[in-house]
């Protein structure tokens, strides 16, 4: 269920909306040489207060699920990702969580 948020106002506007995100799980192929391209493999809408982070472990499920597959390396937003949820990924599916050292 979607929850209502505030927003600034506009002209034909209401100050209430019922807000969404789109995430998605993207497939990198580094030998495409002209341009970085990236394959969607899941993708997710969810109210808008829902984090990324917790979309990880489903998404996961979803590509061994629905492709027989699971990718060697993720690369993440430290922000988003849970220490606790980067540890389970790499000790149930062997699947390392790479995100930016956090200093």
């Amino acid at each position: 269920m979607a929850t209502l948020g505030a927003r600034s106002l506009k002209a034909g506007h209401t100050r209430f909306y019922v807000g969404y995100k789109k995430h998605t799980l993207r497939l990198w192929l580094r030998r495409y040489e002209p341009a970085v391209l990236l394959i969607p493999l899941v993708s997710w809408a969810t109210p808008g207060h829902v984090p990324e982070g917790y979309l990880l472990k489903p998404s996961l499920r979803q590509c061994q699920q629905r492709l027989g597959w699971r990718p060697d390396i993720v690369v993440g937003d430290l922000g988003y990702i849970h220490q606790q949820t980067k540890q389970e990924i790499r000790q149930q599916w062997n699947v390392a969580v790479v995100t930016k050292f956090k200093v």
